[in-house]
């Protein structure tokens, strides 16, 4: 396998991690203990991860 193909299997795993870990920040809802919402912090982190890329390259 190419260092591309390598590369985009562990990003699909990491992607199928990503999705187990919403559905269980889902289930858990907000900390009552620092008042936030890990499921929007782990959004916003998502979508800065994703700004780092070109928009044509979406």
């Amino acid at each position: 396998m190419t260092k591309q193909q390598n590369l985009h299997r562990a990003g699909l795993s990491a992607v199928a991690d990503l999705e187990r870990l919403i559905d269980r920040l889902k289930e858990a809802g907000p900390c009552p203990l620092d008042g936030r919402n890990a499921l929007m912090n782990l959004r916003q982190l998502t979508e800065g991860l994703l700004n780092r890329f070109p928009k044509e390259g979406r």
